[in-house]
């Protein structure tokens, strides 16, 4: 996060502000051994052992760069095993890769199935209400951001701005949440 701080990036922000807490909390003993470590090399082995976070982060790095077609499936693959967790911050990450993903067959733009994978990160727990990053990014230009005070969640404000938009992304994010409920993971359109 530090290495990518952008500051019109609320993702990063967030991400950051996570990363004091846990900085906090950490023993100095352990700090002296991060601090000594390649991040990428922490990071690449918390997506070794599972972690879903870091899978989804890792298939961000893959789609970030100049990829071949290995790259792009072996993002699709962490992504597809990052869901499984059904982790908020997991699912919004994901959410930021969809465009990346390019559109799949049969569908003109990208941006209905991006706004549904951030509908499920909200639906599973992640803070979409007006005081929130996400809405605050969603609605507020962020040039005027201290100034904007948002009303309403991530939700109501994307039905309110768009109802044709909120009606495909919200049937298309019940649908992918249907597929993991069954436990049908390819059916993700990742």
């Amino acid at each position: 996060a530090a290495a990518n701080h952008d500051p019109d990036d609320w993702r990063t922000l967030e991400h950051s502000r996570k990363l004091r807490r846990a900085d906090l909390a950490c023993l100095p003993e352990l700090q002296v051994i991060l601090a000594t470590q390649d991040a990428s090399v922490w990071l690449s082995m918390a997506a070794d052992l599972g972690y879903p976070l870091a899978q989804a982060m890792i298939a961000t790095q893959l789609l970030d760069r100049d990829r071949d077609q290995q790259d792009l499936e072996q993002a699709r693959h962490l992504m597809r095993t990052a869901a499984r967790s059904r982790d908020p911050d997991t699912l919004l990450e994901i959410a930021r890769n969809i465009p990346a993903l390019g559109p799949m067959p049969g569908e003109k733009s990208v941006g209905h199935r991006a706004d549904a994978w951030v509908l499920l990160a909200c639906w599973s727990g992640l803070d979409c209400g007006p005081g929130s990053a996400l809405v605050r990014r969603f609605v507020c230009n962020p040039r005027e951001a201290r100034r904007c005070e948002p009303t309403a969640g991530f939700e109501d404000t994307l039905q309110k701005a768009s109802p044709a938009r909120y009606a495909a992304a919200a049937a298309l994010a019940d649908q992918l949440m249907q597929a993991m409920n069954d436990g049908r993971w390819d059916e993700l359109g990742l």
